[in-house]
């Protein structure tokens, strides 16, 4: 017996996540770019892609993590470099299927579960995405371990680090809630004896791990609110160059950062140090790490981060590359209707003026719009109709299609402008 979907002859939507990947078109320039920090030489510079809500800056993330995370030897990456256009690296890129593949992981701000935005939550997050890739982090670690011990929470420690480690960690609760500060140090070394490699100095094993007597007993005496909290992005990044520094880390790691812009919500308007201080966890998490350890950082959002101004941990332009996430051109608009198997020239036609956003005579093609409207001539395919330029205009979906398309477009804007973008859209 057929499922309702099957009987009712519906089909996945060209713009969901999977769906849409397959079905990605052109950014070649910026595949180039992200090929380049991945196996030129080092920079330290944060690569930040910002442009309009539904220009594809998510899925370009998710194109690139999953298709061009990838080093290649020396000579190979020349060759390729050699190739001349955006385009032909970028396709020698995605087909190189004999390159290393480089461990990254994605952190998406406006994730519904987990309060990616917070600097706890955020910052486990990405460290639970880097486990099992031969890093450790055993100062972040204990810091988390002092602060679950502090507020009793020693119990969630399985839901909230790697399951790898659990051993460790849950003996590490156990240990910090039974022992005093003067034995503490030494039944943590004897602890960790085995699990961190190096010399056979356990002092400097620990010392070179960031974990001296000095810093441990820091860390105990540390409020776990007032200190330890505002402290964990700078002990996960020097936990991180750390890491970086051991003999079988990996020589990249690339550090996705998805919706920036949803550390502000609908409070966009906030000016000063109060728009500041949303995202000021990140600023300082990002300054103290060392790119130059092979740490990669790709951060998305809809503007242009204006970290040069903010009063406290600012970014310096000098350690920004910022590019546009634009819209598509007529032939890349075309491109992408003929992957989803739309052929018809004048629907094509049709379709490229419907999801054209320019205000001037070139044509930008918005690629949500435009897949929202691919949509429509799929499903009515489905159905067994065929639609055709003429009357694409008149089917009712595309009434419902703008709808999706402007709640995705007002996102994160609060009610009082809402109301008035949508007075302003029906003069």
């Amino acid at each position: 017996m057929p499922s309702m979907d099957e009987e009712e002859k519906i089909i996945d939507s060209v713009t969901a996540p999977r769906r849409a990947l397959e079905l990605f078109t052109n950014r070649y320039r910026l595949t180039r770019i992200f090929a380049e920090y991945l196996n030129d030489p080092l920079r330290k510079t944060v690569l930040f892609f910002y442009g309009d809500g539904g220009n594809g800056k998510s899925l370009l993330l998710a194109h690139l993590r999953e298709r061009c995370a990838k080093r290649f030897t020396e000579d190979k990456w020349q060759q390729i470099k050699r190739l001349g256009s955006d385009e032909l690296i970028t396709k020698a890129v995605l087909e190189g299927t004999s390159a290393e593949k480089v461990a990254t992981v994605m952190l998406d701000f406006a994730a519904s579960e987990g309060s990616p935005q917070l600097p706890f939550q955020g910052l486990l997050a990405l460290r639970r995405g880097l486990a099992g890739h031969g890093l450790k982090f055993p100062l972040f670690d204990f810091a988390c371990v002092c602060y679950l011990h502090k507020t009793g929470k020693g119990q969630q420690i399985k839901q909230l680090l790697p399951a790898e480690e659990l051993d460790l960690l849950s003996t590490l609760i156990d240990l910090a809630s039974k022992t005093q500060t003067a034995g503490f140090v030494l039944k943590l070394a004897n602890l960790l004896a085995k699990w961190l490699p190096g010399g056979e100095d356990l002092a400097l094993r620990l010392r070179a791990w960031g974990l001296s007597k000095e810093r441990v007993d820091e860390l105990r005496r540390m409020d776990p609110y007032q200190d330890l909290i505002p402290a964990l992005p700078r002990l996960f990044a020097e936990s991180l160059n750390l890491a970086m520094q051991k003999p079988k880390a990996p020589r990249r790691v690339v550090l996705f950062f998805d919706t920036h812009e949803a550390f502000w919500g609908a409070e966009r308007s906030l000016t000063g140090a109060l728009y500041f201080e949303r995202d000021e966890w990140l600023r300082i998490f990002l300054r103290k790490l060392n790119l130059e350890m092979g740490i990669v950082v790709v951060v998305a959002g809809r503007e242009r981060p204006s970290w040069v101004k903010a009063p406290e941990f600012p970014i310096k332009a000098q350690y920004l590359d910022a590019q546009l996430v634009g819209h598509l051109s007529a032939a890349e608009g075309v491109e992408f209707l003929e992957k989803a198997e739309i052929i018809d020239k004048a629907l094509c036609e049709r379709l490229i003026a419907v999801a054209n956003v320019a205000q001037t005579n070139e044509t930008e093609v918005h690629p949500l719009y435009l897949g929202l409207c691919a949509d429509v001539v799929l499903q009515a395919r489905a159905q067994g109709k065929t639609l055709t330029a003429q009357d694409f205009d008149q089917i009712p979906e595309i009434e419902q299609k703008e709808k999706v398309l402007i709640d995705q477009l007002l996102r994160y804007v609060d009610t009082r402008i809402r109301y008035a973008v949508e007075a302003l859209s029906v003069c």
